[in-house]
């Protein structure tokens, strides 16, 4: 018996229906994942060559016999602190292992509680690398939750290089330092002298921050602190009392006298200073462009310096760091005659030759008989 054609019409047209309903359920449904972005999921890795790598965050596991080890890898950054806690399951006794060398036998932290205890390890590290944990799962089974997270705690260093507690401060003295913070780093280095706003120093680890002392009273004292404070806000201090003397020194020289003429290729510098301050730290002297000549005395000889125009340079440091100077210009002049230099002797000496040859060829001449 033949089906008749409205009746295939329909029943193909109910396919079709069937079909694409079908279709529209499956693609509509839910997509279901076992693992979420934060969870390690159900196996941790069974050594430490298979640990999973996980950052911080909230983790869930489950451990079972035969397999009573999970571990995870962790990478965490000198100096950062890594705290670890991990919730057992009702009833299961579950330890935590926190290790730097993959080897069971060297934990580098551990919490070994009873059943039913949250365990926690927490250990500021000394080297960047892989750190591991280890859940062991002493009796029991079950799922475990397992917290990671990396702290910067610690504040960093700071040291302040110049000037040292107990020195002076001078007019404009230059503050350095040193500072690090092998976590985070270093944000910024501020400087303040005793009450007075904190200023930002220039540089963080190697730092420095001018000082004007104008306005200090000659004398008085004063705390400097510098403050490092690093990329998580943690922050250290570090300060040095100085005494401020903002006067320069004073010079005075004695010889050789501006625009005065020197008849000797040895030159001698004689000067004096004073300070009402802190005193005199040490002189210095140079001729023309030379280098600085450092005297502890106020005199130098100059040796073979040559006829023409000179500058000697004079300078007078105090032990604040004041600085005073004092120019002399003067003028070597060696010469018999005439000024500074060899053409005015070369003629003289020329023309004491030509005369005395002269008189030796006259008297010659003179007490020569003539020709027979």
């Amino acid at each position: 018996m033949t089906m008749p054609d409205e009746i295939k019409m329909f029943y193909n047209k109910m396919n079709i229906f069937l079909t694409l309903s079908f279709l529209i359920l499956l693609l509509s449904a839910p997509i279901v994942s076992t693992v979420s972005p934060n969870d390690a999921g159900s196996d941790g890795g069974d050594d430490f060559d298979t640990a999973t790598p996980i950052f911080a965050g909230n983790y869930q596991g489950y451990l079972e016999s035969p397999e009573v080890n999970d571990y995870y890898r962790i990478y965490v950054y000198m100096g950062y602190t890594i705290d670890v806690s991990m919730t057992p399951p009702v009833g299961g006794d579950f330890d935590l292992y926190l290790y730097y060398t993959p080897n069971v036998n060297y934990p580098i932290d551990s919490s070994t509680g009873g059943g039913g205890v949250i365990e926690n390890v927490s250990y500021t590290t000394l080297i960047s690398g892989n750190y591991f944990i280890r859940i062991f799962a002493s009796e029991g089974s079950g799922t475990y939750l397992l917290n990671v997270s990396i702290l910067d705690i610690d504040p960093p260093e700071i040291w302040i290089t110049s000037p040292t507690s107990g020195s002076y401060a001078g007019i404009v003295t230059n503050i350095t330092g040193t500072s690090y913070d092998f976590a985070s780093g270093v944000q910024k280095v501020e400087v303040k002298i005793d009450d007075e706003p904190w200023q930002l120093a220039t540089g963080t680890t190697s730092w420095n921050h001018l000082w004007d002392t104008t306005g200090f009273f000659l004398g008085s004292d004063h705390t400097i602190t510098a403050r490092a404070t690093d990329n998580d806000n943690n922050a250290k201090t570090r300060s040095v009392d100085v005494t401020v003397d903002n006067v320069a020194p004073t010079i005075s020289i004695i010889s050789p006298k501006n625009g005065s003429e020197v008849r000797s290729s040895t030159v001698d510098a004689i000067w004096s200073g004073s300070d009402t301050g802190s005193g005199i730290s040490r002189y210095e002297i140079r001729l023309d462009g030379g280098s600085w000549i450092i005297k502890g005395i106020a005199n130098h000889n100059f040796t073979g310096v040559s006829d023409g125009s000179h500058t000697v340079h004079f300078k007078v440091i105090d032990k604040a760091g004041n600085s005073k100077e004092a120019i002399a210009d003067f003028t070597v002049n060696t010469s018999l005659i005439l000024g500074p230099g060899w053409v005015d002797d070369i003629l003289v000496f020329g023309g004491i030759t030509v005369i005395a040859s002269l008189v030796i060829y006259l008297i010659v001449r003179k007490w020569t008989p003539p020709p027979p």
